[in-house]
């Protein structure tokens, strides 16, 4: 091979693998269908350094000298470069462009304008890599002003244009011409640059700030010089270092308050031209992730490359006081005043009533995201010898950490919930994919910045540094790894015992309390003696919590339960025979874990007398302010009803009544149900029990189950025969379904008389599937006592039913109960056998000791992605004590 084309391709290798890789990365970091502009930024990066290599590796390494002084002519030269650079730059754009068609942006009509002016500045932006790396010969001011030319020439021509109220056509014609002028002229220029190139450079050595700005930095040193503090001196040879970044950061927030400006011109405009135009300009902050990579890139590198490293490592201040300094000017600089700007001039945009991009309400992670850059770029600095070397290091670093991250969310083992799958998988779930995020970000930022301070005090043994690096970032993914399943799995709970131990037992399955649970959380508790007691519980992620604040931000970390008592104590020992609180209104406070509930308060007591609370207000905390309604002593049950939005009753000699209240009004100090009068509901007098089964239910005495509707246009309340239950009603006797069934959506479940276990699916009529409500025996034990159920269609069917040995036994499944409840053997639930009731809640099921302990058992077949941070306990939570706790919340 020809030597010129062999150290040509060498010299542009690095720059092409990095182009490549940034090219296929919308594969990998993007799975949007449509892919924003913002998006397609890192094959456009890659693309402009594959340019501005070309020449710059030369000035970089120092061989350009050396370059011009070969007997070699400068045309063959200029032949060679531009051929293998051209060659380079068509294997990257068809990569590219395959990429962007495969996703769907290319051949896209509403993208078509819009890339189409994209592509060239893209071409502009090709030339300039050019043409400035052989005028400037700095590289750190080519990098900037490859992006800042076209746009400096863009901007002032929309203005004009703008200004004299230009055509669409116009606008769209005049800016083409301008960036396709300017590509040709950069290109011919190169050649020209080139053609008459000197040793020295056009303009002395550096572009640097005003003289005025560095005269004391450049200033010889002196006595009153020497007496400073070495670290104000450290900070001012940051500033110099970093010269034409800040310069570079000053001019693009100034084209951003242009770009801001261009925007409220134009929000409302209606034109393709300056509809398209806006789509682009709104990602134009994008470019602010330039800055905290420039400035990292430079740190060490062009030390290394300037020769000044070893000189600042013999100065009389610890290497490690100097580490400091240039990692706290990249992280302040870099990162938080580069966040700061973009937050500006976004700022300075809504004050001009231009809609922001989003990104103004995630300010912290603005902040944090460009740090981060910030950081990364500065470790690969410390790997590389000039600023050209550290950028691709840089950006194969936070590629990599970006696709780990990807890589932990494929491998976690999640599958959202999905009604075209049925339901979520059954795959194991080694961590939710936010925890390895968490774990690798904090590791990272311990583990880079210490790889980088070891990087910094070595000057040589290359190999081996690599190798450290390797091994440490290894390290990390290991860690995090390891770490995440552990935290996730919470691995401490198998050293402790799953269950505490119950006290003295104050209740018995030989005279069990009633335990019933509603869809929205309100557990009733009715002893023996007719006591009651009731709590609200919620064990489902609390999604009604603010998770900017701190508690809702743990609350959504670690899912804890969210208990709302109304009341939480035993009421009146013995005064209430049937207690439905707030039974008219309820709703919940934005930011508050407890449901907030307005309405009338109703009991009856054991002599059949009703009572309601005086107002329709929130609960009362003393039920002794409830107020006797009416001389009727033939009250035998009440329940509140959401869905008819009002109190049922049932009275002894088996009728049925209705109470409801006016609901125009918000809560607020009414009589509410005080104001109405209970209306019977039809003229039947066999109805023997109410219970919360498909929202509210009424059986009568032959066992049959009678669903309660409203028709919308008459109120009316109509019952209607539920055919789904009459199995419940068969022979020898109904079932009890006070103490012996349960309900949800789908899925059916009863203990008979005889002690058996049996379940049925509603699923059948809403799928359409012979034979597929057939009911089943779950088990062949005769010693069932009781029994509840929950389901969220299409699957996560649980069964949760009590021995009379007192332990609680669970079926649970992702598919559909006929199928699967009979291939699974059931659960042992907990360690004890002193249970004596069971009841479905949001999220779980309750379940009562025979100490009066009440605890919950929560479904862990609910948890998706959008749950917790970890795995929710396997062991149960304890709600307090029916006997003597007054609040468990």
């Amino acid at each position: 091979m020809n030597p010129l084309l062999k150290k040509e391709i060498r010299l542009i290798l690095p720059a092409w693998g990095l182009a490549m890789m940034l090219a296929l990365a919308p594969i990998f970091l993007f799975r949007h269908d449509f892919l924003q502009f913002e998006n397609m930024a890192p094959g456009w990066f890659g693309i402009l350094i594959l340019c501005a290599t070309s020449f710059g590796r030369e000035f970089s390494l120092g061989t350009f000298s050396s370059l011009l002084a070969q007997p070699v002519p400068r045309r063959q030269y200029w032949v060679t470069k531009v051929g293998v650079l051209l060659a380079a730059l068509v294997s990257v754009l068809v990569i590219y462009f395959l990429v962007l068609v495969a996703l769907r942006v290319v051949f896209a009509e509403d993208n078509a304008p819009t890339a189409g002016m994209a592509g060239l500045y893209l071409l502009a932006a090709i030339a300039g890599g050019l043409w400035l790396s052989l005028l400037v010969r700095q590289m750190i001011a080519v990098v900037w002003l490859i992006f800042l030319v076209p746009l400096l020439l863009s901007l002032p021509c929309l203005f004009l244009l703008s200004h004299f109220d230009a055509s669409d056509e116009t606008l769209g014609m005049t800016m083409k011409t301008l960036l396709l002028l300017y590509s040709v002229a950069g290109i011919a220029g190169s050649w020209l640059i080139f053609r008459r190139a000197q040793d020295a450079p056009w303009a002395g050595a550096t572009i640097a700030l005003p003289d005025w700005m560095s005269a004391r930095i450049g200033a010889p040193a002196s006595a009153q010089r020497l007496r400073q503090p070495p670290l104000r001196a450290l900070i001012r040879k940051e500033f110099q270092l970093n010269q034409a970044p800040l310069l570079g950061m000053g001019v693009l927030f100034l084209l951003h308050l242009g770009v801001v400006v261009l925007r409220s011109w134009h929000r409302h405009s209606a034109e393709p031209f300056w509809r398209d135009m806006n789509d682009a300009l709104q990602a134009f902050g994008v470019l602010w992730m330039i800055a905290p990579l420039i400035i990292g890139c430079t740190s060490i590198a062009e030390e290394r490359k300037l020769g000044t490293l070893e000189g600042q490592l013999c100065q009389p201040v610890s290497a490690r006081r100097q580490f400091l300094v240039k990692l706290g000017f990249v992280t302040v600089v870099g990162g938080i005043l580069s966040a700061v700007l973009f937050l500006a001039a976004e700022r300075f945009g809504v004050a001009l009533g231009v809609a922001n991009n989003g990104l103004l309400h995630l300010g912290f992670g603005v902040v944090a995201g460009l740090t981060g850059v910030a950081v990364i770029s500065f470790y690969a600095s410390s790997l590389a010898r000039n600023f050209l070397q550290a950028l691709p290091a840089a950006m194969g670093v936070f590629i990599g950490v970006v696709l780990a991250f990807g890589w932990f969310d494929h491998i976690s083992g999640f599958q959202a919930w999905s009604l075209q799958n049925e339901g979520p998988g059954s795959r194991l779930i080694l961590w939710n994919p936010l925890l390895p995020g968490i774990i690798a970000t904090v590791a990272l930022s311990v583990a880079l910045p210490w790889l980088a301070y070891r990087n910094f005090r070595c000057l040589h043994e290359v190999r081996r540094i690599w190798l450290r690096n390797a091994l440490g970032l290894a390290a990390v993914l290991v860690f995090t790894v390891v770490s995440s399943f552990l935290l996730y799995q919470r691995v401490w709970e198998n050293l402790t015992p799953l269950e505490p131990a119950h006290g003295p037992a104050r209740l018995t399955l030989a005279n069990p309390p009633v335990v019933g649970g509603e869809i929205q959380g309100n557990v009733r508790i009715t002893l023996p003696d007719g006591r009651s007691w009731q709590a609200f519980v919620y064990g489902n992620h609390p999604h009604y919590q603010e998770e900017d604040s701190l508690p809702g931000l743990v609350n959504w970390l670690f899912w804890p339960v969210v208990v709302h008592t109304e009341p939480q104590e035993l009421a009146g020992a013995g005064n209430w025979r049937s207690l439905a609180p707030t039974v008219c209104f309820g709703y919940r406070v934005f930011g508050s874990p407890k449901l907030m509930t307005a309405g009338n308060t109703v009991g009856i007591r054991p002599d059949g007398t009703l009572w309601v609370s005086p107002t329709f207000s929130p609960p009362p905390d003393d039920l002794g302010s409830l107020v006797q309604f009416g001389d009727d002593t033939h009250w035998r049950q009440v329940i509140r009803s959401s869905s008819l939005d009002s109190v049922l009753l049932l009275k002894t000699d088996g009728t049925l009544w209705l109470w409801k209240a006016d609901h125009t009004r918000l809560p607020s100090n009414e009589p509410g149900l005080r104001a109405t009068q209970p209306r019977q509901i039809g003229a039947d007098s066999d109805w023997q029990g109410l219970f919360p089964l498909c929202g509210v239910s009424a059986q009568k005495r032959d066992g049959t189950v009678w669903r309660l509707d409203e028709n919308d246009k008459t109120g009316i309340i109509l019952t209607e025969r539920d055919s789904s239950f009459d199995w419940m009603a068969a022979p020898p006797a109904p079932v009890d379904l006070q103490r012996a069934a349960g309900n949800a959506n789908f899925l059916l479940a009863c203990v008979r008389p005889d002690g058996t276990l049996w379940a049925s699916s509603l699923l059948g009529e809403f799928k359409g599937r012979k034979n597929f409500n057939q009911v089943r025996q779950l088990s062949s034990d005769t010693n069932w006592v009781a029994v509840t159920t929950s389901d969220n269609y299409p699957a996560d069917h649980r069964l949760v039913a009590l021995k009379r040995d007192g332990s609680l036994w669970s079926w649970s499944s992702d598919e559909f109960p006929e199928d699967a409840f009979l291939a699974v053997a059931p659960v042992r639930l907990g360690i004890h056998e002193d249970w004596v009731g069971v009841s479905h809640v949001p999220g779980g099921n309750v379940a009562l000791a025979a100490d009066g302990s009440l605890w919950l058992w929560r479904d862990n077949s609910l948890y998706t992605r959008e749950a917790s941070l970890l795995k929710p306990s396997a062991k149960p939570v304890v709600l307090g004590n029916i006997f003597g706790i007054a609040d468990s919340r």
